[in-house]
This record gives structure tokens, C-alpha cells and sequence, in this order.
């Protein structure tokens, strides 16, 4: 039984994990809402960091979901 509760928990927290990344797009594309996209160097350090979230993402997922 303890097992299981190990096991769900860890999935519990992967999920918390996925969910706070995608917070952090949110707030990455609400800047560029807002007209941030106008300064480049914003830009392509909101470019760049979305792409590392959504590869951090995937490897969350992947972890996830071999437990």
C-alpha cells in the first residue's frame, strides 16, 4: 500500500511541476500581449525560454509517466 501511495505522490508532483511551467508560458506570452515583443532582446529571451520550458516539460512528462 505504501508503495502506491510513494507512486501517487510522485505523479502528484510531476503534475504540480507541469502546471507551474505552464503558469510561467502564460506569463511569457502575456508580456508579449502586453508589447513586449517590440524590444528584441525581450523577445528572444522569452523565444528562447518558452522552448526550454516546453522541452523541460516534456522530459517532466516522460518522468511522470515511468513511475
Amino acid at each position: 500500500m505504501a508503495k502506491k501511495t510513494t507512486r501517487f505522490r510522485g505523479k502528484t508532483e510531476f503534475d504540480r511541476a507541469i502546471n507551474n511551467l505552464d503558469k510561467a508560458m502564460n506569463h511569457f506570452k502575456n508580456l508579449l500581449d502586453i508589447g513586449y515583443c517590440r524590444v528584441e532582446r525581450v523577445e528572444k529571451v522569452i523565444e528562447i525560454s518558452t522552448q526550454m520550458l516546453i522541452q523541460v516539460q516534456d522530459l517532466l512528462k516522460k518522468a511522470r509517466d515511468s513511475i
